[in-house]
């Protein structure tokens, strides 16, 4: 590939990475706020369906074969299936799993959980069951927009985009050390920092000693159409890099080329 196929590659990449991440922000984003806006005790399920519930429990619970439930239809039905200590806060929370009857009404449905034999109301750990007529009701309930207008997890999104990301991360370093290696030929380079004064400009472009230059000698900006447009003197040398003074009056920004020689 020439020096121009290499350039539209990397343009491509550059936008392609852009994009990614910009999904990924807003994957994260979306993902995050649509967990704190639901609420906790309160799970969406369409008829016939399972979902997986959890709640707090008396650190003396050991089984749950001491808990029990009532609920508010016999369509909706409360299975125990284990007692763990709790992921974020500590305890003991109990895991169980909600069933509903393919034939039960939309509507919403409370559950109260307890240990048999407590009369405490204040002790009864309360959750609800919203059940929708069919799938369209159901997916604008999600609170994640991304879910409800594409019908995909966010985080679905941000485990495709995270990949792909650090690919074309990967191709613009490469198709960058390209553009070094065919510029470095023709004896330029492009401008990677700089630093503005309140008098010029110092900036920072990928050729040195191995390519010639040397403290004090002059080089070249050129501008978009390649055409040199201001003379710079060389003010600091390694062997790859280096760095010049360039007047405020002139428009320079990163990825400009600069070229051995001057006007």
């Amino acid at each position: 590939m020439n020096l121009e196929q290499v350039f539209i590659l990397r343009k491509y990449a550059r936008t392609a990475g852009a994009i990614f991440f910009i999904l990924i922000f807003i994957s994260i984003i979306d993902g995050c706020v649509a967990k704190f806006r639901a609420p906790i005790n309160v799970h969406n399920i369409l008829p016939g369906q399972s979902v997986k519930v959890d709640g707090p429990l008396d650190s003396k619970i050991q089984d749950t074969r001491e808990l029990t439930y009532t609920s508010a239809s016999d369509n909706v039905r409360l299975s125990f299936d284990a007692i763990q200590p709790g992921f974020w806060l500590g305890g003991i929370m109990w895991i169980g799993t909600v069933t509903t009857n393919e034939l039960i009404p939309p509507g919403e449905y409370d559950i109260s959980v307890y240990t048999k034999g407590e009369t405490d109301i204040k002790k009864k750990f309360v959750f609800r069951i919203k059940v929708f007529k069919d799938y369209a009701s159901y997916r604008q309930s999600f609170k994640s927009v991304i879910r409800r207008y594409l019908d995909l997890s966010p985080w679905w999104i941000l485990l495709f985009c995270i990949p792909l990301t650090a690919i074309t991360v990967g191709i613009v370093f490469f198709l960058s050390k390209r553009v070094d290696e065919l510029l470095a030929r023709e004896g330029k380079a492009e401008i990677f920092r700089i630093v503005r004064g309140d008098t010029a400009c110092e900036i920072y472009f990928g050729l040195g000693t191995k390519h010639g230059l040397r403290p004090d000698a002059s080089v070249s900006l050129l501008n978009e159409s390649g055409n040199p447009t201001a003379t710079m003197v060389v003010q600091r040398v390694s062997e790859t890099d280096s760095s010049a003074i360039v007047g405020l009056d002139y428009k320079v920004k990163e990825g400009d080329i600069v070229s051995l020689g001057k006007i």
